[in-house]
């Protein structure tokens, strides 16, 4: 647990501070990396420097918030933001789904202009490159997790350059 001085100190531009607060969430930022499916590199690295930094900014400890629950929230968007980069290298948001598919390129703008699938196999797949779990597909549609893998593999795998 960080103190809520080095997190002020790291606001008010301390440096030190800032590597402080980055250290004490870097186990997290690895752990999530590796469970979105992606590679460990210096563009997910940073990832994590920019939801330090964001999390510094915002955070506010009236709120009964842990840091690290605010932290996530903010790795996980500058994650999504790496998977929905218009050519991604691979794409594996977590490694119980698309695993026909890995280290293979996609074009977001392919995926975007798919006038082959239906309109709800397409939002399954854009759920699935934004990063959302199979959980969260399934409640939305009302499908089983093995049927929106199945749904999100068949679609992807017509559209794998």
């Amino acid at each position: 647990m960080i103190d809520n001085t080095v997190i002020e100190n790291a606001r008010n531009g301390d440096n030190l501070a800032f590597l402080q607060v980055h250290k004490s969430v870097e186990g997290l930022v690895y752990s999530t990396i590796k469970k979105s499916g992606l590679n460990v590199n210096d563009e997910t690295k940073q990832a994590g420097y920019i939801a330090t930094w964001e999390t510094v900014k915002r955070y506010d400890s009236t709120k009964k918030v842990a840091f690290s629950t605010y932290f996530y929230w903010w790795l996980k968007k500058e994650l999504r933001e790496i998977i929905k980069k218009p050519s991604l290298p691979y794409i594996t948001v977590d490694n119980e789904d698309l695993e026909c598919i890995t280290n293979k390129t996609i074009s977001n703008e392919r995926i975007e202009n798919l006038d082959s699938i239906s309109r709800r196999d397409h939002e399954i797949v854009r759920m699935k490159i934004e990063g959302y779990r199979l959980r969260e597909i399934s409640s939305k549609f009302s499908l089983s997790k093995e049927r929106i893998r199945q749904i999100a593999n068949n679609s992807l795998r017509r559209f794998v350059l």
